[in-house]
């Protein structure tokens, strides 16, 4: 008898696993989240890790969100990563505005995405 008898399984979960905030506090999932973004930043783009320690966590979604947007819209491929220009502006505000307008027309010029480190010191106390 050459019959073919089918069998059909049926399983049915008892129980929801635990999300991320059942498991840790707010306080650890958001430095999870920060490493998560540091990781594919560093990993998928090339962003040297000195750069994303000087970024807070919306920063870093931000310039994800740009690079993901920028090699989508560019049909770049992820081993062809979006290329990267980071400029850290220092000095007065007059060398900041300078150099910045600077970065921003090579940048431009040769497809490249710019980071802007910008921080307080001597010279400028302004954010």
């Amino acid at each position: 008898d050459d019959t073919e008898t089918t069998r059909v399984l049926t399983v049915r979960g008892s129980a929801r696993p635990l999300g991320l905030s059942e498991l840790v506090d707010l306080a650890e999932a958001e430095k999870m989240w920060m490493l998560a973004l540091g990781r594919r930043l560093h990993d998928h783009h090339s962003v040297p890790w000195d750069i994303l320690m000087s970024m807070d966590v919306s920063n870093r979604e931000k310039l994800l969100s740009e690079l993901v947007s920028y090699m989508e819209s560019n049909s770049v491929e992820r081993e062809d990563h979006a290329a990267l220009f980071v400029l850290h502006a220092c000095h007065g505000l007059g060398a900041r505005l300078l150099s910045l307008a600077s970065a921003m027309a090579f940048s431009k010029m040769h497809h490249m995405q710019l980071i802007v480190i910008w921080q307080r010191d001597s010279h400028l106390d302004v954010d």
